[in-house]
């Protein structure tokens, strides 16, 4: 009789039974560290966005000797200011509520402010002031429209570079003066 014994089939079942659980274990691993890079990747995403969209927003500042509220106001984790838009004047605001970068946008007329989160994972979001690159950052320059405003946005798993945005619209604050 031909035939494989039951220490030959148990032996190789269990052979078979190790080679399984070593190729699960690695297939759990490379998805555990492939999810990693997936977040990694959609938070840097998330965060090139935010940064074009401060760029772009930040950049139609408005300031206007004849409108009151013009100028940049806000905190270190908070920014408030008008710009023009393709609607006319708005209230854009951008803050750090939690771990989430916000933008909330209000039409100057209407009441209704739009609020978008633009990025999770935020530990910082500073910003300074400056009229040129050699200048000495402040954060105190607010009320004026600078000409330069940096920004830095700090994430949980993604180092981001700051970011100079050169304010193109309306006048400087030393016009006013």
């Amino acid at each position: 009789m031909k035939g494989f014994t039951l220490i030959e089939i148990l032996a190789a079942s269990g052979i078979l039974a190790i080679v399984a659980i070593l190729v699960h274990g690695s297939f759990n691993i490379s998805a555990s560290i492939w999810q990693k890079r997936q977040q990694c990747i959609e938070q840097e995403q998330d965060a090139r966005i935010s940064m074009a969209i401060l760029r772009q927003k930040i950049s139609c500042a408005y300031c206007s000797p004849w409108h009151k509220g013009t100028g940049f106001d806000g905190s270190q984790h908070e920014i408030k200011f008008k710009a023009a838009t393709s609607d006319g004047i708005s209230l854009v605001r951008f803050y750090l509520k939690g771990d989430c970068l916000w933008l909330e946008e209000t039409v100057v007329g209407i009441k209704t402010p739009s609020a978008y989160k633009l990025c999770a994972g935020v530990t910082r979001f500073d910003l300074s002031y400056g009229r040129t690159l050699s200048d000495n950052w402040s954060e105190n320059e607010q009320k004026k429209l600078p000409p330069l405003v940096k920004v830095w946005l700090e994430l949980t798993h993604v180092d981001m570079p700051e970011m100079i945005i050169q304010v193109r619209t309306g006048k400087t604050g030393k016009d006013d003066e």
